[in-house]
């Protein structure tokens, strides 16, 4: 659903571009708390290992806005900047895609 709004956010026009985005931050709210929980889950004694991997990995949060930013600035448009976040929001639906957690 995050990569659809995301490019409803890039290609679209108008008003509908922020509903897009909203939606974006709407569905992306619970996408760590999932991911963090399927992540961890049957590390059994390596738990505290993966958890803090996983919270470590949080400062691409840190570091991929600055390529939003030079995406932004080099094309002039903020629009072809979400192309990172849609990037990211791929590699995450390719990995659940490879990856079969049982639940």
């Amino acid at each position: 659903i995050c990569m659809l709004l995301t490019l409803v956010a890039i290609f679209g026009n108008g008003s509908i571009t922020i509903y897009a985005l909203i939606g974006v931050s709407f569905f992306m709210s619970i996408m760590f708390p999932t991911i963090f929980s399927l992540g961890i889950s049957g590390l059994g004694e390596h738990t505290k290992t993966g958890s803090s991997l996983i919270v470590m990995a949080i400062v691409g949060g840190a570091i991929l806005p600055l390529f939003l930013g030079y995406i932004s600035d080099v094309t002039h448009s903020i629009q072809y900047g979400y192309l990172v976040p849609l990037i990211c929001f791929a590699v995450v639906f390719l990995f659940s895609k490879k990856v079969k957690i049982p639940i």
